[in-house]
């Protein structure tokens, strides 16, 4: 079994592949290093409180202030200075409304769109070095702000396992996972499947996925739709018979792993290389119902028999990469 680590610095070798140099990186962790130490002397742990639409003053800086509105309200930043020693402030917004963030006249916010929900936080500085006179941020977070977070990062080279095992982190509301050529060890056509587990990996939903899938292809690849209404798992590629499968590439969405009121929905795209040249491309959604549509929190990953949910063979190489989206 394949099981993805929390992603870690491990991964430094493709940061610095994707072109950026150890100097890069030194010269980044020295202006956190400047940053933290500010921090540090402002004592930014202190905190201030407003409550109504405020233009801050110096006084402010180098502090934490905590906003708690009951309606929506405007806060204006410091002027940047350039006598004043550090340009750095940590806003909250511990209200129940919107806060709009504004520059001073003479300074320029790099920061769209300027707002924090509640929930949210913003830690900004400003460089006066060269007279820069803009608010940056820093660090922005908190329980209301949306992305795309990279969760996990593993090469199944290096386990060749005949499963990938992948734990879904709470706090997410949905989950996308991404993998590239993706290979087996054995060559008869098998499927590449996907199941869910409710507690952790200790058991597996083995029935009850239901299936849509076209699949186009080149040359000897017909088009087909695939439906099945009570799979054994999720089917991500596969079924060419004696075309067998070379490489899986693609990514499947996962929708609301958490919840309980009706089925779990899945959304999938994958490319094939086959071994006689050809290509298939598979698009398609499930619902995975189960008693009592009990949440899942793993998942794993396998090439196997359709007909049978049973796993047949090793994956032996293929990148994986599990997204947070919030």
């Amino acid at each position: 079994m394949n099981t993805l680590p929390d992603f870690t610095a491990s991964t430094a070798a493709e940061y610095l592949a994707d072109g950026n140099t150890f100097a890069k990186v030194a010269k980044g962790f020295k202006a956190l290093e400047d940053t933290l130490g500010v921090l540090a002397t402002n004592d930014i742990l202190s905190s201030i409180e407003i409550q109504r639409t405020t233009e801050l003053s110096s006084d402010y800086i180098g502090k934490r202030i905590n906003v708690k509105a009951t309606s929506p309200i405007t806060v204006t930043l410091p002027e940047i200075k350039n006598t004043h020693p550090s340009n750095v402030l940590l806003l909250r917004n511990l209200g129940t409304e919107t806060v709009t963030v504004k520059g001073a006249a003479t300074d320029t916010l790099g920061w769209t769109p300027a707002t924090l929900e509640t929930g949210e936080s913003v830690l900004l500085d400003a460089d006066i070095a060269g007279n820069d006179k803009t608010w940056h941020v820093l660090l922005r977070g908190g329980q209301h702000v949306t992305g795309r977070y990279l969760l996990k990062a593993f090469d199944a080279s290096k386990d060749k396992g005949e499963t990938v095992e992948i734990e879904l982190a709470p706090g997410y509301l949905n989950y996308e996972l991404d993998f590239s050529t993706v290979r087996t060890d054995n060559k008869d056509g098998q499927y590449f499947m996907m199941q869910i587990s409710p507690d952790g990996g200790k058991t597996w939903q083995t029935s009850d996925y239901a299936l849509g899938i076209y699949q186009t292809g080149s040359n000897d690849v017909p088009n087909s739709i695939q439906d099945a209404k009570n799979a054994h798992a999720i089917t991500l590629q596969g079924g060419q018979s004696s075309m067998s499968t070379t490489a899986v590439s693609g990514r499947i969405y996962m929708f609301e792993p958490a919840q309980t009121d009706t089925g779990h929905h899945f959304m999938m795209d994958t490319v094939a290389a086959l071994n006689n040249g050809d290509n298939a491309r598979s698009e398609g959604g499930c619902v995975a119902s189960s008693a009592g549509n009990k949440p899942y929190n793993r998942i794993r990953l396998f090439f196997g028999d359709r007909e049978t949910g049973a796993i047949a063979g090793k994956v032996v190489r293929g990148q994986f990469r599990l997204y947070g989206i919030s």
